[in-house]
C-alpha cells in the first residue's frame, strides 16, 4: 500500500508541477505597459500598433488594454490575470470603429464601449446594451478615441447597430458620406428641416432633408434624392414645389432661383385667394437661391384661385420689384 501511495503522489506531484509549468507558459505576459506593448508588436508584427491605456476591471483579474493600429484605427486586447500575477490574452477587438461589449470578470459583469470620434463631432451614442434602469446611451467625450468602462450585472446587449447624435447639423451631415462635396445652404430649426447644394458642371444639385434635434443631439432622420437643375443659358426666376417627410408628418416648401438678379437678398411669399392674402413667408437668398416654408391647408386651395406673388428685397430692405405665379 505505501508503494501504492508514493507511486500516487510521485504522479500527483508530476500533474501538479505539469499544470504549473503550462500555466506560467500561458500567463506569461508582464502586467507593464512595456511588455504589453512589446506583445502588441509581436501580434501585428509590421503594424506598429501604439498603445494607449491600460484599464483595470475593479478587482477583478481583467485588465483591457487599447491601442491604434492599422493607420490610427482604435483596437482593444482583453486579457485574464493569473495566479503568477502574469496576463495571457482571451479577445481581441481590432475591426470596427466603436465597441459595446459585456465582459465577463471574476468579479461581475462591466460594460465596454471604446470607439474612435476623429472630428471630435459626436455627442451621444444609442448603444445596443441596456441596463436594469433602461439607460443605452453613453455621452462622449471630446477627445479623438475614447473608452467608458461601466458595471454592468444586470444589463443585456441587444446586437442592434448603434445610432449617433452629433453635436451640430453639420457634424451628422458630415457623417454622410453620401453627400459629400455638398454644403449645408438653409436650415430651418423650427421645423428641423436642411437643404444642401453644390454647383458642378452647370448643374445644381439639391438635397431637401429633416433632421432630429433633441437634449442628446443631432441626427439625420429622413432625406430625399439629389434633384438637379440645368443652369446652362440664360434662367429667369423660377420655384419648385418639394415635400420632405419630418417627425410631423410632410413639410411642403418652395424652392427657388433668382440668377439673373443678384442684387435680390430676400424673398416674401404673398399667397393670395381670390385677392384676399391668406399667407406669407420670408427667406433670405443664398447663392441667387431661397427655400420658404409653406402651411396652407389643401381644402382652402381647392376653393378658389390661388395666386403667389414673390416680393424681392435688396440687403437694405429697398423693394426691387414682384413675380406672380399662379
Amino acid at each position: 500500500m505505501k508503494k501504492v501511495a508514493v507511486v500516487v503522489l510521485f504522479v500527483g506531484i508530476i500533474a501538479l508541477t505539469a499544470v504549473v509549468v503550462h500555466h506560467y507558459d500561458i500567463y506569461s505576459i508582464h502586467h507593464s505597459e512595456a511588455d504589453i506593448q512589446t506583445y502588441l508588436n509581436d501580434w501585428y508584427k509590421e503594424d506598429q500598433p501604439l498603445l494607449l491605456e491600460l484599464h483595470a476591471l475593479g478587482k477583478s483579474s481583467t485588465v483591457i488594454a487599447t491601442y491604434l493600429h492599422d493607420k490610427e484605427t482604435i483596437g482593444a486586447m482583453i486579457f485574464e490575470k493569473g495566479m503568477n500575477r502574469k496576463l495571457k490574452p482571451v479577445r481581441v477587438l481590432d475591426n470596427r470603429d466603436f465597441y459595446s461589449e459585456l465582459v465577463e470578470t471574476n468579479k461581475g459583469t462591466y460594460a465596454l464601449f471604446l470607439g474612435e470620434n476623429r472630428q471630435l463631432a459626436i455627442k451621444t451614442i444609442v448603444t445596443d446594451i441596456v441596463g436594469e434602469d433602461g439607460e443605452n446611451l453613453i455621452t462622449i467625450p471630446p477627445q479623438s478615441y475614447f473608452t467608458k468602462i461601466e458595471i454592468a450585472e444586470s444589463a443585456i446587449k441587444s446586437g442592434a447597430a448603434p445610432v449617433y447624435f452629433y453635436k451640430t447639423l453639420q457634424g451628422a451631415l458630415d457623417a454622410t458620406s453620401e453627400y459629400s462635396g455638398m454644403e449645408l445652404l438653409f436650415m430651418d430649426k423650427v421645423n428641423q428641416t436642411y437643404m444642401l447644394h453644390s454647383l458642378e458642371n452647370n448643374s445644381l444639385n439639391t438635397v431637401l432633408g429633416s433632421f432630429e434635434l433633441t437634449e442628446i443631439g443631432y441626427r439625420i432622420s429622413t432625406d430625399k434624392k439629389k434633384d438637379t437643375y440645368s443652369m446652362k443659358g440664360e434662367k429667369t426666376f423660377c420655384f419648385e414645389e418639394k415635400q420632405v417627410k419630418s417627425a410631423d408628418g410632410e413639410l411642403n416648401y418652395i424652392h427657388g432661383l433668382i440668377p439673373d438678379k443678384k442684387e435680390v437678398e430676400k424673398v416674401v411669399l404673398e399667397v393670395e385667394l381670390e385677392d384676399e392674402m391668406i399667407f406669407q413667408a420670408a427667406s433670405e437668398v443664398k447663392n441667387q437661391q431661397f427655400l420658404l416654408h409653406v402651411e396652407i391647408p389643401e381644402h382652402i386651395i381647392k376653393e378658389g384661385k390661388v395666386v403667389r406673388k414673390f416680393h424681392l428685397y435688396d440687403r437694405e430692405g429697398k423693394f426691387l420689384g414682384t413675380e406672380m405665379k399662379l
